[in-house]
């Protein structure tokens, strides 16, 4: 197993609270894709590089990339063509990774896009398919010469394409016929010029009609432009992995089923579920100094019989855990919403209790009493810092704890004081609406 992956899974996790880790297929899919590659390689189809390479892509992304078929001639040499894709895609500064060939299908590759080059990858795709064109009766760059460059794009169903060449050949139709960039979507398209357009689509109307009256129904003709032509070929990572040949789907299938390791269950465990506080990713968010650290008392913040509103918003949203911030209640409660990614189980405390990670510069999602969100704390440190001020503030007058040790606030194995004895006696004094003895809103760190 990589070592790499956890580093992967934890990347794109720790960033989805803040929004700044905007992953475009969903983080399961990101990393199953990267547990299909490691597979191979312990099957000894791919090198750990391979694996490596795709897990560093992600890492420098963040996840935020488009995977896109592309197609490949028959001469040169597949190697001495993705050598060229690469020249031209580093000339362009396009970040990109090739993924392994997994399928059968020697005439086309697919790479990985990250999504702020896509404009770039667009003007390299367009010129990239005129090369590539391998004949129609027309090639794209003639045909745009004879029309000054006015031409459209059509896709027609596969079952059409005969009797639809015949048609175009019969009305003077210029013509070229695009590269196939998705086989199974069985559709092919074309370049023709705009003055052929209204009777390329009247052509097809009545060839369709008379289809429908043998019983044959098709689909109609659809004009498409550049960038959807382009997406014919976007792949998601399970349709990669559903076009790897049987050989590669065998391998990787040995693994259903098998026990899974610490490290997979770091890297692939339920993200519903909150792991436990010694798993390694507990221990990287406690060493990361972005991050800030606060315990969580699960009878008076998330479960207790007066207080239903964290429970019902995670039924709502089980990828996502939702706490209350000591000292709100009642009208005033302020809701602390976490993903799951970022809370652990301390499973040696005597009582139930989690330790949560929140991002210091990051505005943390907080809801009111009503679940609506509300930006009320400017950062997740400033949220940090009104937690202890709350606290301070509804200890009673002339008992202050001591003064405690730098971060030994949150780190409750060394707590002086158990600041949660407060909020179980105001729970159990059945406190609603404001609370005069405790202020509702922290002054600091508020968004005005």
């Amino acid at each position: 197993m990589s070592e790499y992956g956890n580093d992967t899974y934890m990347m794109l996790t720790r960033g989805s609270q803040s929004g700044l880790y905007a992953v475009g297929f969903g983080i399961r899919a990101v990393v199953q894709l990267a547990q299909f590659l490691m597979r191979l390689h312990k099957e000894g189809i791919l090198s750990g590089g391979e694996v490596e390479k795709y897990e560093k892509f992600v890492k420098a992304t963040k996840g935020d990339f488009d995977i896109y078929n592309l197609p490949l001639a028959n001469e040169p040499s597949r190697e001495e063509q993705l050598s060229e894709i690469r020249s031209r895609l580093d000339v362009m500064g396009i970040r990109y990774h090739i993924l392994p060939d997994v399928s059968e299908n020697e005439n086309s590759m697919q790479i990985c896009i990250y999504k702020e080059d896509l404009q770039k990858f667009s003007q390299f795709h367009d010129a990239y398919i005129r090369d590539a064109l391998s004949g129609g009766e027309k090639q794209v760059d003639d045909l745009r010469n004879f029309t000054g460059g006015r031409t459209s794009i059509i896709s027609l169903p596969d079952a059409s394409i005969s009797d639809m060449k015949n048609a175009m050949e019969t009305l003077r139709v210029d013509y070229a016929v695009l590269p196939d960039l998705n086989l199974k979507d069985g559709e092919t398209q074309y370049v023709i010029s705009n003055a052929s357009l209204t009777s390329m689509k009247e052509a097809y109307r009545l060839y369709r009609e008379g289809m429908l009256q043998r019983g044959v129904s098709l689909s109609d003709i659809k004009v498409i432009s550049t960038k959807q032509y382009q997406d014919t070929g976007k792949l998601t990572p399970d349709e990669y992995m559903e076009n790897a040949s049987e050989k590669c789907k065998e391998a990787a299938a040995k693994y259903d089923g098998a026990e899974i390791s610490e490290k997979e269950e770091d890297l692939f465990g339920d993200e519903n579920e909150i792991r436990s506080s010694k798993c390694s990713a507990c221990m990287d968010f406690h060493n990361d100094p972005d991050y800030e650290k606060l315990s969580v008392d699960d009878a008076t913040l998330v479960h207790n019989d007066r207080d239903g509103l964290p429970e019902k918003l995670e039924e709502q949203f089980p990828d996502k855990f939702f706490c209350r911030i000591p000292g709100t209640f009642g009208d005033h409660e302020q809701i602390l919403e976490l993903p799951k990614s970022q809370v652990f189980k301390v499973e040696s405390a005597d009582r139930a209790r989690y330790v949560a990670f929140v991002n210091k510069y990051d505005t943390p999602r907080v809801l009111t009493a009503d679940g609506k969100p509300k930006e009320i704390y400017a950062t997740g440190e400033s949220l940090v810092e009104n937690f202890g001020k709350e606290k301070e503030k509804v200890y009673p007058e002339g008992k202050k704890p001591k003064k405690q040790a730098k971060d030994s606030f949150h780190n409750f194995d060394e707590r002086e004081y158990d600041w949660d004895a407060i909020e179980r006696q105001l729970l159990s004094r059945g406190r609603t609406g404001s609370t005069p003895n405790v202020p509702d809103v922290p002054k600091a760190g508020m968004v005005k």
